[in-house]
């Protein structure tokens, strides 16, 4: 069975309607090499303070819930299913910068995944029993995810080659 085995979504469905193969296709290839070029060729750096471009092999810290749960398409009815999806922390590392505020991200994800939790608990049980859609989307849009606040210490970007403030 191939690594991306279908998931079921809360209401039931494959998390990849309409699909009986999950090998990656050719034409997918293609798309993903068009994709990474697009993005290459259109990033716009807007101001440079001499930090950029970076050293091969700069320290970086990272901050934020963007740098290990990127957003990859928009959420919600904008999110888009994908066979998978490098973050912002991944990218950084796989193209050998190293990231010097691991624990901070660690008590992040922490935190994150706590909180999400508990917001599911608050709001999946508003669907009732019989799993009603309707009212599962008016209690997801009437709760927003209350996302951690960690403060930032002068440890954690220590290291970092570096530091914007």
């Amino acid at each position: 069975m191939s690594q991306y085995s279908a998931q079921t979504s809360f209401s039931g469905q494959s998390a990849y309607p309409g699909q009986t193969d999950l090998s990656v296709s050719p034409r997918e290839e293609k798309i993903r090499r068009l994709a990474r070029r697009a993005a290459a060729e259109g990033m716009v750096l807007l101001e440079n303070n001499g930090v950029l471009p970076l050293r091969e092999n700069a320290a970086l810290a990272l901050f934020g819930r963007g740098a290990r749960y990127t957003i990859k398409g928009g959420t919600g009815s904008g999110d888009v299913n994908s066979r998978n999806t490098i973050t912002v922390d991944q990218g950084l590392r796989n193209a050998g910068f190293r990231i010097v505020n691991s624990a901070w991200l660690d008590r992040y994800d922490t935190l994150y995944t706590q909180a999400k939790q508990r917001w599911k608990e608050s709001v999946y049980p508003a669907a009732g029993p019989e799993r009603d859609p309707n009212k599962l989307y008016k209690a997801h849009a009437s709760t927003p995810l209350p996302l951690p606040e960690i403060p930032i210490g002068p440890e954690d970007p220590a290291g970092a080659d570096a530091i914007e403030s």
